[in-house]
């Protein structure tokens, strides 16, 4: 993505981000870095599995401090289901 359409996303959504190559990464997916050979350094797959990784920190321990008596159930995939 060239750095002007960057410009005109962050004044779309007002916010300037301090690092723009960050803000290229995650916008870039795995095929399009792919198909434009840029390898595996510039692609948003390291980006999302950290993403996902801090999204199921942050939900268990909501679950663990919120929901004492799911305690046990971790076997029961219907157990969480009330909490969402």
């Amino acid at each position: 993505m060239h750095n002007k359409n960057l410009s005109v996303f962050m004044q779309t959504i007002g916010y300037d981000f301090k690092d723009i190559s960050l803000l290229e990464v995650a916008l870039t997916h795995s095929s399009y870095a792919n198909e434009q050979k840029k390898g595996n350094c510039c692609d948003n797959e390291r980006m999302e599995f950290l993403g996902d990784a801090v999204l199921e920190l942050s939900s268990s321990d909501y679950i663990y401090k919120n929901h004492a008596e799911m305690a046990g159930r971790k076997d029961d995939k219907t157990s969480c289901q009330h909490c969402m």
